[in-house]
């Protein structure tokens, strides 16, 4: 009998190119979790959290860079959060995973989204072209995240600081939406 094996691959290969001090790079070893609060139990969450980890889950269209900075976590809707952590830190989203317990729903987003981590001199400037919203730190200030659309994509993004941002899109328009950032890239460096 032949047996066959599953090994998981980065959705764009781990893409990485320089565009004249600009780099695109694919994020590959992150963890995305989608954490639901059942209804009226937003109090009982964040009372575990703030126990366990001094922290409580951010409104919505806020984040924290929980734990140390380890775990992002991002206010997506009322009662809806993405945590995301780098495979160095997948142990704390599990801790917080059982911290939670039964009285939050997690799925893992993972393998739904593609993430490029974007940074150099013309990352802002490059964003501006295909992104419709006002990006510069007055308005958009480090650790502020929005969900938006790139050309035809939905995208999240979430800005590290004024030339480093991290984009996040469904898994489904990987190549596309490489192909706009990189577009935009190319007239911009």
């Amino acid at each position: 009998m032949v047996k066959y094996s599953i090994k998981a691959e980065p959705f764009l290969g781990k893409f990485s190119q320089s565009f004249n001090g600009t780099k695109l790079t694919e994020i590959d070893d992150i963890e995305i979790l989608s954490l639901a609060c059942p209804e009226g139990g937003l109090d009982i969450l964040n009372d575990r959290l703030i126990a366990s980890f001094k922290f409580a889950l951010p409104q919505t269209g806020s984040t924290i860079g929980a734990i140390y900075e380890k775990v992002l976590i991002i206010g997506i809707s009322p009662g809806q959060w993405f945590l995301i952590a780098n495979s160095v830190s997948q142990s704390v989203l599990k801790a917080i995973r059982n911290t939670i317990g039964d009285k939050g729903y997690f799925t893992d987003q993972s393998d739904n989204w593609v993430a490029l981590r974007l940074e150099g001199k013309n990352a802002l400037s490059s964003l501006e072209r295909i992104c419709p919203i006002d990006l510069h730190l007055s308005v958009f200030p480090e650790g502020s995240f929005a969900l938006t659309k790139m050309e035809h994509i939905n995208v999240l993004i979430y800005q590290v600081n004024s030339n480093r941002f991290l984009l996040f899109a469904p898994s489904s328009y990987a190549l596309s939406f490489l192909h706009e950032v990189k577009t935009s890239l190319l007239y911009v460096s």
